[in-house]
Parts: structure tokens; sequence; C-alpha cells
């Protein structure tokens, strides 16, 4: 397989800085599925225990510099500087520590729409990032200790969010709590649907899931608070990866993608922070809060939001119906030479192409990363080739 060190990039949401192998780890085997859902699995579970480190050692840092009188920070300045140690944590991890398995959940079912990587490799990639999710949460509930930042954890009860409209001390409404007021029933249906499923969930969970919703108004005002939230800064996101895709081959696009997220949380979150709630943009981080939640109604708002997100911006926004031939021969690296050359318009290289002639059985498997992590799955992916030849 030739080889496509920034043309792999498009494909995996990585940084670019780490080159991938010139050699294919083979046919779409369970093997190779397996060695591709391991990777993102530890990948992204790194990266949450690195942020995690991060801010722990940063919330150390101002509670001593405000024990000792040296520095104090009001609500304010905290999310400024919150919103700035998010983008270093996610830039130096990019630039200098992944292992070449990035994206979050979600970018690679928009890759998948795109043909860019097959059905087996997406899947492999989703459940990769959610097991880490999964993984992580489960963790800092049983290994960690419980002073996890509040930029990785909410309040000890999200549904607590409006307590000081109950106790009187403000008479504002959210946008939500406007259109619900005029919209009774639709809250007491909501609470009353999602009472029926939890009490059917707690059956497997052994009452792991919160079942207490409070004021039916109040809890649905939260829900659809944060599904608009996290739809429209899902979507305000995946149109930038969708930018980033095509014009891949410019080396400082993937830094301006993190700047650009870390922003959009900023923003998201300056509002929300009157909820005691956040933003995800992201499913994996969304099923790691599940666990310091318990909350599957919020669950479920945040990860169908960025669902829906995808499908918006691969329908509705995508620079790929207009895609030449000649830019179409470098962003779809997974593809053999012999299918570029027979998706060659009439008019040439700088005419139009049809993505639609690409099928699920034409897409190889991404390369591993020439990263340490790369290596090691690769020597596993040789060793199992070669005990079954012997």
């Amino acid at each position: 397989m030739p080889h496509y060190a920034a043309a792999a990039w498009t494909a995996t949401g990585s940084s670019g800085c780490h080159e991938r192998d010139s050699t294919s780890i083979g046919p779409p085997s369970l093997l190779n599925s397996l060695l591709i859902y391991i990777g993102y699995t530890v990948n992204v579970f790194g990266f949450f225990l690195y942020a995690f480190l991060a801010f722990e050692g940063y919330n150390w840092l101002v509670a001593l510099s405000e024990a000792r009188g040296w520095l104090r920070l009001h609500a304010t300045q905290r999310l400024f500087v919150d919103a700035v140690l998010s983008a270093c944590v996610s830039f130096t991890w990019a630039r200098y520590l992944s292992q070449g398995f990035d994206g979050d959940a979600f970018s690679h079912v928009l890759y998948w729409k795109y043909r860019m990587i097959n059905t087996r490799e997406m899947t492999s990639r989703f459940l990769g990032c959610i097991s880490a999710g999964a993984l992580f949460g489960i963790a800092s509930l049983k290994l960690l200790w419980q002073g996890v930042s509040v930029q990785f954890r909410s309040a000890p009860n999200t549904f607590r969010f409006l307590e000081r409209f109950l106790l009187g001390r403000y008479k504002c409404k959210t946008f939500s709590e406007q259109l619900l007021i005029k919209l009774p029933h639709a809250s007491h249906f909501s609470v009353s649907s999602w009472k029926s499923l939890v009490r059917f969930g707690r059956r497997f969970t052994g009452g792991a899931i919160a079942a207490d919703f409070g004021d039916p108004l109040r809890h649905t005002a939260l829900l659809l608070e944060n599904f608009v939230f996290e739809f429209c800064f899902c979507l305000a996101v995946y149109l930038v990866l969708v930018i980033t895709v095509v014009a891949y081959r410019f080396g400082d696009c993937n830094a301006l993608y993190i700047i650009y997220k870390r922003s959009v949380v900023f923003t998201a979150n300056a509002y929300l922070r009157d909820f005691d709630s956040s933003v995800s943009l992201d499913a994996s981080i969304s099923v790691r809060r599940f666990f310091d939640e318990r909350s599957l109604s919020l669950l479920a708002a945040r990860v169908l939001a960025n669902f829906l997100a995808v499908l918006a911006a691969e329908r509705y926004f995508t620079p790929m119906r207009r895609l030449r031939h000649h830019d179409f021969v470098d962003i779809f690296p997974n593809l053999s030479n012999d299918k570029k050359h027979a998706m060659q318009p009439k008019g040439g290289s700088r005419a139009f192409v049809n993505l639609a002639a690409i099928a699920d059985e034409d897409i190889r498997l991404t390369p591993l990363p020439r990263t340490p992590l790369g290596r090691c799955l690769r020597r596993v992916a040789l060793l199992w080739n070669k005990d079954k030849k012997d």
C-alpha cells in the first residue's frame, strides 16, 4: 500500500504528526478489527487520564495559591483559564503524546458516511471510543479519588441545577422553560416516558440509574437545553471537521480545529454553567460522565444530539458532492489505485467524482500508525499471521 502520511490524518482525526505504516495490516478480518478497537480504546483512555491529571494539578495549584494569598480567581476568570488549559491539553496531546488513534466517536461515523473508511473499521473505532469512556468512568468511580475536576464531572446531582430559581433568587426563566410553559403536557409526557424506561433499566443496573426527576417541567427543560446546545455546537464542530478533511494538505488544520473546538466548548459552557451542566461534544465523554451523573435521559439527549449533528453535517453541508478527481485521489487513501483510476470521469482529473460508485468492499483498512502503540499492535498481527501459516 503506498505511503500517505498526510492523507492518513484525514481518516483518523489525528494530528498528522504520526506517520502511518506503508503496509496495511491485511484484509478486514476479526483480528484486525479487534486491533483497531484496542488501539482506540487505549489511546482515548490515555487522553482522558492525561487530561484528568492536568486538571487535577491545575486545581491543586489554584487551591494552593488561594490558600497562601498569591492569586484569587473569580468564577469568570476560572472559566476562561479552564478554556485556555483545555486548548493546551488537547493541543499537546495531539502534537506530542497521541498514538494516532484519535477522533471523537461520531466523527468516525462522518468518515464512514463519506466512504473514507469501511463499515467494519467504523464500528471498531466507534466502539473503541465508547469503551474508553465507559472504562474511565468506572475507574474514576472505583479507583480514583472523588475530587475530579469540574471540567470532567458535573455537580453531584444534576437535577438540582435550578435550586436558585426554586428559592426565588432569580425570576428569569430559561428558553426551554418559556417554551414548555406553553406545552405542559409535553413535559409530563417526557418525564413519564423516561420514568417507565428507567424502571425497566433499573432491573439490569441494580439501581445505578437516577430515577428522581423532580419537577417535570424543570427536568424536561434541562434535557431540552442540553440537547439544543449539544446539537448546535456539535454541528459547528463537525462543519469545521469537514473543512479540515478537504483541506488536509495544510499542516495547521488540526491545530486550528482543536482551538476552534475548545472555543466552542467555552462558549456553550458559559451558558450551561448556570445549570451546573456542560456540553460533551463527544459520545465517549458523555458515556464517561454517565457514571458520575447516573442520568440515562441526559446521556440519551447528548448522544442523540451528537448523532443528529453528524447526519446534518453530512447531508446538508458536505463539500464531498463537488470533489474533483485529483483531490479525491489524495483524500481517499484507502481505495486501490485501480479503483481510483476506474472512477476518473470522462472530463479528466479536474472533473467531479461520483462517490456513490464506492462500495464498502472497495475500502481497505487504514494502516496502523507508526507510533509505539501502532507498532505493538502490528507485531501482534504479524505473530498471529505467522502462527496461522505454521
